[in-house]
This record gives structure tokens, C-alpha cells and sequence, in this order.
């Protein structure tokens, strides 16, 4: 039986009936394919699918924020799929609380991992992308200004110890495969550290947690 429940969509129709094969050929169910944000709203809203997949290029278009507009219409976890170059969208994204970010040169199968780690309460950002934005942008642009840096530093603080290592980690931009093979480790065990980061640091994400990371002075950032 194909798990899940899904909408795709993407400003080519095409595109969006491909993704939607490929997917089905993985065993997802994909319930619906749009070509346009105001679309996907109101499939989002007729269908409650669990996940969405949208391109960048609809993300971009979208007159407003449309994470935060399709929360407004149901609870679906949101994957984006486009370039590890767009940074801006990133940012954007990880601060409305998008669950994951798909490289646009993924497999089928790959694409097909990223919805069932969303499924699963998983997020899933390639580290190409981590380390860029962390490079290019400042806690200040991924959680709003005013928040002072001592803040951080006292969420970092209260982290247990192997805690702290796998934020460090991320901060270095590695994978959970790398966190594990580094800290001699299962990759479940770095699955469940990571969640416990993401609560203790209130972030939305992995790259928000490491740029939290990096702010407190981990991994060598400022």
C-alpha cells in the first residue's frame, strides 16, 4: 500500500506529473499535482496531505510567504526542491519552518528518502546549503533582529555533552552518516541527539540549530 499522502507541484505541469510518477514508483501516494502556489493552497486545503513538495520557482513567485500560508490551511510538512545557490530562498524557508530542502540533481530515490524522513519528523537540508548560508548569513538574519547572542549561548550551555559535539558537528557542516561515523555512533542515536537539539535550542531545523552553533562560537564561527 503507498505510503503517505502528498502534493506536488511545480510552474511546469510536466514536471510536476514526472516528480509524481517518480514518486509513485517509489511507493508514495501522491494525491495531487499543481502548477501554481494558489493551486497548491487550495489542494493543501482539500486534500490535508501530510507532505508537499514544491519547486523554488513557485516559493520564489509567491506574492508573500508561503510556508507560512500554507500553514494557514493545514499542517502538511513542507520540502522544497531546488539549487544549493539559493541561498536567499533558504534562509527564508528555514525561518517559516520548512522541513526540509531537496537538491534539485536528486535521484528519484533520494527525493524518495526526503519524504519518508519528513513522514517520519525528520529534516532533511543538503550541507552544501548548510554551509553556504552559515558562511553568508548571521543569527540575526535566520531568527530576527534583536536577539541578543547571549541568548544562544545559554541554550548552547545547557546542552549535555555529546549534545554539544553533535552541534559542533553540524556547525562543520557534516551528514548524520559523517556525525556517526565520527562519534562511533548509530545513525539513530544521532537522529534522537538531534531532535533533543532542536527542542533545547527552540530551532526549526538543523541549519537553524547550527547557525545557533556558530553564533555561540562553536565549530570556529563568530
Amino acid at each position: 500500500m503507498p505510503e503517505g499522502t502528498i502534493v506536488v507541484c511545480d510552474a511546469l505541469c510536466a514536471v510536476a506529473d514526472a516528480l509524481a510518477a517518480y514518486l509513485r514508483g517509489e511507493g508514495l501516494a501522491v494525491v495531487a499535482t499543481v502548477s501554481g502556489s494558489e493551486e497548491l493552497l487550495a489542494a493543501v486545503a482539500e486534500h490535508r496531505p501530510e507532505v508537499v513538495l514544491v519547486d523554488v520557482a513557485v516559493f520564489r513567485d509567491h506574492p508573500g510567504r508561503l510556508i507560512r500560508a500554507l500553514a494557514r490551511v493545514g499542517d502538511a510538512k513542507v520540502l522544497i526542491l531546488g539549487p544549493s545557490t539559493a541561498v536567499d530562498e533558504a534562509v527564508e524557508a528555514v525561518q517559516d519552518g520548512v522541513q526540509g530542502w531537496i537538491l534539485t540533481r536528486s535521484s528519484s530515490a533520494e527525493m524518495a528518502r526526503a519524504v519518508r524522513g519528513a513522514l517520519a519528523g525528520e529534516y532533511w537540508v543538503p550541507f552544501e546549503l548548510v554551509t553556504e548560508v552559515l558562511r553568508t548569513y548571521t543569527l540575526a538574519d535566520l531568527r530576527g533582529e534583536g536577539q541578543e547572542s547571549t541568548d544562544s549561548d545559554a541554550r548552547v550551555a545547557a546542552l549535555g555533552v555529546r549534545e554539544k559535539l553533535v552541534l559542533e558537528c553540524l556547525v562543520e557542516g557534516l551528514d548524520r552518516r559523517a556525525i556517526a561515523r565520527r562519534m562511533a555512533v548509530s545513525e539513530h542515536t544521532v537522529r534522537t541527539h538531534v531532535r533533543r537539539i532542536l527542542k533545547k535550542l527552540d530551532a526549526h531545523s538543523m541549519l537553524e540549530a547550527a547557525a545557533i552553533g556558530r553564533q555561540a562560537g562553536l565549530g570556529g564561527g563568530t
